[in-house]
């Protein structure tokens, strides 16, 4: 009974913190776009925003009901998906750097 409880505070915290959420994407926009960068590199930080946000609920989750092991579980699965996805922006920098000489 006590994980649905955490269950439902856990959501209910997030749906009465969509407004600074909104705000906060706003101002991610409005920075990407008065600096000229492109619009795929805010896609990426924006998913890798969500994906830590839901991954640590969801790893939180799993240490309230007891299951550590499975925790660390997805705590890793957050960390592989979070470098997936910063691949591209990696290797544009790799690419930046080498045409400088650095």
């Amino acid at each position: 009974m006590s994980l649905m409880v955490a269950l439902a505070a856990g959501v209910c915290a997030c749906v009465l913190s969509l407004d600074e959420l909104a705000r906060i994407v706003g101002a991610i926009k409005t920075v990407f776009h008065n600096a000229s960068l492109p619009s795929e590199d805010m896609s990426i930080i924006l998913k890798a925003a969500g994906i830590s946000i839901v991954g640590e609920y969801g790893a939180q989750l799993c240490r309230d009901a007891g299951e550590g092991a499975l925790a660390q579980r997805v705590d890793m699965a957050i960390r592989i998906s979070l470098l997936a996805l910063a691949s591209p922006l990696l290797l544009r920098a790799i690419s930046v750097f080498s045409e400088l000489g650095i």
